[in-house]
């Protein structure tokens, strides 16, 4: 990875986000969102969805008993603190400066409470994402994680691209230097709906993590395969589908 992100914008992509930008100005959304049972439900969906991707086996009536009721639940006692950090962590989403190193950590550290001893600070250590016992990803080095990290987010903050481009693109790269040694996919997807909910707050209660979800091996596939290309184009319209799908799903409901 240079000092600036690798990515290509197809004109696919270009189509989805001006698809994306015509639905989010349907005043229907606006009335479809406005109900506040709507927006919990909702931010309910997305803390469930984001933990399922990494194999959290609560349900969503379970996500709903554990945070509406305080009740007890099956799972064991990391998937439950999992889902009340994940859940205090999007209730602050928009007070998280997108641009921020020392906010991210932050983020890390709410997502990973009680669960990582080093919850909130980069990895020291090498990591290796694997697939069975394949290696499909190395990371970066511990000690290029910091600059890395500072050099993405300075991209972010100066780019001119489009804020659903600018979430895709922050969202990649952001796997694949893999700055914590755990929670990373977690914090990856709050800080990419956090960059577009920056640009259209309604994006705080559109759960694009189901559809991430409802597409878990698509999405993998899409960052591998952007991985091996060094170049975010695959993932950005994987991204943007998922968007526009989430969006739809909305609609749908009015």
């Amino acid at each position: 990875m240079s000092e600036n992100p690798s990515y290509t914008v197809s004109e696919y992509s270009i189509e989805l986000v001006s698809d994306i930008e015509r639905r989010l100005d349907d005043p229907r959304l606006a009335e479809a969102l406005s109900s506040p049972e709507v927006r919990h439900a909702n931010r309910l969906a997305a803390v469930q969805a984001t933990a399922a991707i990494e194999n959290n086996s609560l349900s969503l009536p379970h996500v709903r008993r554990l945070i509406d009721d305080n009740g007890i639940v099956p799972g064991c006692r990391r998937e439950t603190q999992e889902i009340r950090n994940l859940y205090d962590a999007y209730s602050v989403m928009d007070g998280f400066d997108p641009n921020s190193t020392d906010d991210l950590l932050r983020a890390h550290g709410m997502v990973t409470r009680d669960i990582l001893p080093n919850a909130g600070r980069f990895r020291d250590h090498g990591v290796g994402i694997y697939s069975g016992n394949e290696l499909i990803h190395l990371a970066p080095p511990a000690y290029l994680v910091p600059g890395l990290v500072d050099d993405l987010l300075g991209w972010l903050r100066t780019s001119d691209e489009h804020p659903l481009i600018l979430g895709c693109v922050f969202h990649h790269w952001f796997e694949f230097i893999h700055p914590f040694s755990d929670g990373n996919g977690r914090t990856g997807r709050l800080w990419h709906m956090r960059i577009v909910q920056s640009w259209r707050p309604e994006f705080e209660w559109i759960p694009v993590e189901a559809s991430v979800l409802r597409h878990r091996w698509e999405y993998y596939d899409a960052i591998q395969e952007s991985d091996e290309s060094g170049d975010s184009g695959r993932f950005i319209g994987f991204m943007l589908e998922v968007v526009s799908e989430a969006v739809d799903d909305i609609l749908d409901k009015v």
